[in-house]
């Protein structure tokens, strides 16, 4: 019998039915999809849980298309990050385009709840990253993945994803040097 394990928990074995199987691995997943999802969006998290919605709807749509169950939560990670480039993508145009037409632009997001600033200067110090920095430090320290792993999700070789968390680390800890110590 085949399963999926993810987080060291079987999730589904070969079975069940490909509904059950799929719904078992959207429920056991859901709360680290909505981390890794809103620590990508940084200052726009409040789109996190229409985002991994999203993933999940594509992931069932093309889930006849993944022969390979022990592949699921990376093809699904891979599928989650695509879905936040898509919004960034949307969102920029969006924002040019009101700009064109003359409307002034809110903010979107909710301000961040208080919570000491610390959360605060996290966020604004994962938002100065570029996306693809900002998405390999996340999966790597944030999702406990191993580099090639996180290459894989990202869409990048191996030694890129290395460039890309070497730089997030040595910015963060150059915009976090009043609270970092190493």
């Amino acid at each position: 019998m085949e399963s999926v394990i993810h987080q060291g928990k079987v999730i589904s074995g070969m079975g069940q039915s490909k509904t059950h199987r799929f719904q078992e691995f959207v429920e056991q997943t859901h709360p680290a999809a909505l981390r890794l999802a809103a620590y990508l969006l940084g200052a726009h998290h409040h789109m996190a849980p229409d985002i991994v919605q999203k993933a999940s709807l594509s992931a069932w749509r093309h889930l006849k298309k993944q022969e390979q169950t022990n592949r699921l939560p990376a093809w699904f990670r891979r599928i989650l990050m695509n879905e936040v480039r898509s919004y960034f993508r949307w969102y920029g145009v969006r924002h040019r385009l009101r700009g064109l037409v003359g409307l002034t632009h809110e903010s979107e997001s909710p301000p961040l709840q208080p919570d000491h600033g610390l959360r605060r200067r996290l966020v604004e110090a994962l938002e100065g990253l570029s996306l693809r920095q900002r998405e390999v430090f996340v999966l790597v320290y944030l999702n406990d993945l191993k580099l090639a792993e996180a290459a894989e999700v990202v869409g990048c070789a191996e030694g890129t994803a290395k460039t890309h968390l070497h730089r997030a680390v040595h910015q963060l800890r150059t915009e976090l040097s009043d609270i970092w110590s190493p």
